[in-house]
């Protein structure tokens, strides 16, 4: 552990992409958090901007205790995490948190993570708000047997020792805790970290905590005839990197789990379907 650091003091690492900061939904609120001094639980002490635009887009005017990064070649949230625990280093302060351009946080948001905190028995390696997109619940979610993620709706209990994921825009990360499983793989740099960090905690026994926030968060990939061929394969690509880790009984579904996605795609996206097939046969690099 840094000597001096400061456990509840957070930087934010507000993610951007072709966006302006009027654009972005948890800017002001985190100004004034910023702002706010407060004394007791969780501490905002810095916020970066971590621009992923071909242009940069989102530069803030001139703060104390904000930084901001331009990263032209858009290299995702992994770059910018990355980026955000060194900083965190630096400053010697105890969390992240994580926030996309489309992410609403509210007014309670770190007062009932500071709750939360206090009372865990010992210190999580993230605290988890509830997600929502629209009014699906989406965020935590439990890994199934077959490796899939099924969210937790939130009146529906949390089962102890239950092993938890989510989406990792609006969560709380305990820095030593990041710097343990760093540095992320290259094969992730957008899709699946998210999953990928949370699995890390749970398989070295990080106790993930949920509390009582609910966050709204736009996911683009729930409306599926808008996801391009692209952002397809670097989907799936992360998924079949993620699964090669999984346990061998989930490796041996995963083929099973694809031809099934398919199909569905088949009645409702036939265009989706097309482009699973497409990735099935596309050719791959050589690892040798």
């Amino acid at each position: 552990m840094i000597s001096g650091k400061n456990l509840n003091g957070v930087i934010a690492v507000l993610v951007v992409y072709e966006r302006t900061l009027e654009e972005v939904k948890p800017w002001h609120l985190l100004l004034e958090l910023l702002n706010s001094n407060r004394n007791h639980g969780l501490n905002l002490c810095h916020i970066l901007v971590y621009d992923n635009s071909a242009k940069s887009r989102a530069k803030p005017p001139l703060l104390p205790d904000c930084s901001y990064v331009h990263n032209p070649k858009n290299e995702g949230t992994a770059a910018a995490y990355a980026c955000a625990v060194q900083l965190a280093q630096d400053l010697k302060l105890g969390w992240l948190l994580l926030l996309d351009h489309d992410t609403q946080i509210s007014q309670d948001f770190f007062a009932l993570a500071s709750d939360a905190l206090s009372a865990a028995e010992i210190r999580p390696g993230a605290l988890l708000p509830w997600v929502v997109h629209a009014k699906r619940a989406v965020s935590p979610a439990r890994i199934t047997w077959s490796g899939s993620f099924k969210p937790i709706a939130r009146n529906s209990g949390l089962l102890p020792h239950q092993h938890l994921t989510g989406i990792a825009s609006a969560s709380f990360i305990d820095t030593s805790s990041f710097q343990e499983i760093c540095p992320i793989p290259a094969a992730l740099w957008l899709d699946y970290v998210d999953h990928w960090i949370f699995s890390r905690f749970n398989v070295m026994g990080k106790k993930i905590v949920v509390f009582e926030a609910v966050v709204q968060h736009e996911l683009s990939i729930y409306e599926q005839s808008a996801v391009s061929r692209t952002r397809l394969f670097s989907i799936l690509d992360a998924e079949k990197f993620f699964i090669a880790s999984s346990p061998w009984h989930v490796q041996f579904i995963y083929p099973l789990r694809i031809g099934l996605r398919i199909i569905r795609q088949v009645v409702f996206n036939p265009d989706g379907a097309f482009n699973m097939l497409a990735w099935l046969v596309k050719p791959r690099k050589r690892t040798s």
